[in-house]
């Protein structure tokens, strides 16, 4: 099943890669501000958290209206960049509570580490170990905030109870899609993060949890079938259809077909 979620994420890559070249110029331009915020941490503390958080609630507003044309990508559609922006009135509020869960975690990772780090005994460590396993759960976790929004539920709480629900159920799969995200963010590198990019993460985790649902689909009607023996072939036969029978070779070498 991964290895389909791999290869129907790179065609929707292929299939949209103008769109999502204008989608992560917008990322881009976020790294100078990033550094402008970043300069205040020595100067005043106060305006250093007030700024990281107005940078962090306009990236993550601009990382949602991304997330949703992804989940347009990740199920067939193409992004229509007149309504596209619309999106942000309908995230606002998962984006401050995203912005607002981001912030804690850079806090704990900043702040929090370093000062349990100081102390050299047995409960500064076992907070120290306590708040790691936390953060990366978290972590793992908030990867699927925003495809659950926009294929589950928009309510706050449910998208975050799902988020774990889904990370705990499929710890191995969320470990290999964190592992496939930043890999895709080191081969960006290359091409200053235009393609695949941001927007190229996005429609992986949104395609990750359109496959996956599949699974939850078929136990909700069979219950009594094992979860390790889900027959992923027959389940995912439709969007084998829907790619149809290109190759990663035919987009290489076309001349060779």
């Amino acid at each position: 099943m991964f290895g389909f979620l791999i290869k129907k994420t790179f065609f929707d890559f292929w299939d949209n890669f103008l769109s999502i070249a204008i989608l992560n110029l917008g990322f881009v331009l976020f790294a100078p501000l990033a550094y402008l915020v970043y300069i205040f941490i020595d100067f005043n503390f106060l305006i250093f958290i007030i700024l990281l958080f107005i940078w962090l609630f306009c990236f993550n507003l601009y990382l949602g209206i991304a997330a949703m044309a992804a989940g347009d990508i990740a199920f067939h559609l193409k992004i229509d960049f007149k309504k596209v922006f619309s999106f942000g009135q309908e995230i606002i509020t998962h984006v401050l509570l995203l912005t607002v869960i981001m912030l804690l975690m850079i806090m704990v990772v900043v702040f929090i580490f370093p000062f349990y780090l100081r102390f050299n005994h047995f409960i500064s460590t076992i907070a120290l170990v306590f708040l790691f396993w936390f953060t990366i759960s978290c972590f793992l976790a908030i990867q699927y905030f925003y495809p659950v929004r926009k294929q589950l539920t928009d309510k706050n709480m449910k998208i975050l109870k799902k988020c774990f629900i889904l990370y705990l159920d499929n710890l191995f799969f969320t470990i290999n899609i964190a592992i496939s995200a930043f890999l895709i963010f080191c081969f960006s590198v290359l091409l200053v993060f235009l393609f695949p990019g941001f927007v190229g993460v996005l429609i992986l985790y949104q395609n990750a949890l359109k496959l996956r649902l599949y699974k939850y689909d078929y136990l909700e009607k069979k219950p009594e079938t094992d979860k390790k023996h889900i027959p992923w072939y027959d389940l995912l036969g439709e969007e084998r259809k829907k790619i149809g029978s290109r190759s990663f070779r035919s987009i290489i070498f076309p001349w060779k077909d």
